[in-house]
This record gives structure tokens, sequence and C-alpha cells, in this order.
């Protein structure tokens, strides 16, 4: 579930297609997300992210995420896991929930803070 994480913020930094299977995060990506310059990703900043991440990637913009709209971005799994519910789309709380749980895993000291 990192992965996906990574593979999303990859993705918005570079703006090409990225599978699953992607590095991890340096010092440069993070610096990216730091929108207060403080050194960290808080989880207000990895969220506001976040939403604008599904924003980028809901291209017919009818609130929910197909296969289509992440194929591109995501392994076919990775779309199963997303999908909470199995009806075939990614809702926004889905994704947020996701996202959310792999902020938590991803902050290794739990100071709320990635860095």
């Amino acid at each position: 579930m990192k992965n996906r994480t990574i593979v999303l913020i990859a993705f918005m930094m570079t703006a090409t297609p990225i599978l699953a299977q992607s590095t991890a995060l340096d010092g440069g990506d993070l610096n990216v997300l730091d929108a207060d310059g403080d050194g960290g990703v808080s989880k207000a900043e990895f969220s506001s992210f976040s939403d604008y991440a599904f924003k980028q990637m809901d291209t017919n913009r009818d609130g929910s995420l197909g296969a289509t709209e992440i194929d591109p971005h995501l392994v076919e799994d990775s779309f199963k896991e997303l999908d909470n519910n199995n009806d075939g789309l990614v809702s926004s709380d889905e994704f947020n929930q996701q996202m959310s749980a792999d902020f938590e895993k991803s902050d290794l000291d739990g100071d709320g803070i990635l860095n």
C-alpha cells in the first residue's frame, strides 16, 4: 500500500504514467509536497496533495475514478484494493481513506510528519 502513495506522488510530480512498482521517496520528492517549507510533509499537506491528485486523475469529472482513469497510474490489483465496495469505481472517500492509511504507514516515527 505504501507503493500506491509513492506512485501517486511520483505521478503528480512527473505528470507521466507510472506503475505501482515504484522507487521510494527521497528528500527532494518530499520537498515538492512541503507547502510551508518546514522540512516535512504534515498530514494536512499530504491530504491537500491527495485531493489534488484525485481531481487530476478524475478526467471525466464525475467525482469517482474508473479503471481507465487509474490504469495509467496503478496496476489492476491496486485498483481492486482501492475499490472497497467493489462497485467498479473508486470514490473520493475510498481514495482518501487509503491515502490516509498510507500516510500513517509511511510516518515511521508516528510524529504526524513525513520527513
